[in-house]
């Protein structure tokens, strides 16, 4: 049985179901696995060349599994000076805010409408 399924058997009420999935879209990072090294975008695929396909993977195949789902845009890499940055800071922090006001109001009608 699923968490979700569990929940919902155990409250009569159905779960707020909700995804925030990071999204690393830097032109040129490392990777910790097996060992460090720089992506060159032939045998070590630079992070924004494998985004589109994995963003439209989780988009066909996760998303639907959820009430909300977000993916949060960003770049970073895991060399020192350990750069992160928003890939749209502005528009980050609107669909960041707007999905927790939706979760708020959904919660709101869910578990408080007694």
């Amino acid at each position: 049985m699923m968490p979700s399924d569990l929940f919902h058997h155990l409250t009569d009420t159905a779960p707020i179901c909700t995804s925030f999935e990071g999204m690393n879209t830097c032109p040129k990072c490392g990777h910790v696995w097996p060992r460090t090294h720089v992506t060159d975008g032939k045998k070590h695929p630079h992070a924004c060349d494998e985004a589109p396909e994995a963003e439209a993977r989780l988009m066909a195949e996760a998303e639907p599994q959820f009430d909300h789902f977000l993916i949060l845009r960003y770049q970073a890499t895991n060399a020192p000076p350990y750069r992160f940055d928003w890939v749209d800071y502005d528009r980050t922090f609107r669909d960041y805010g707007a999905i927790l006001t939706r979760i708020s109001r959904q919660y709101d009608e869910r578990f408080r409408s007694n």
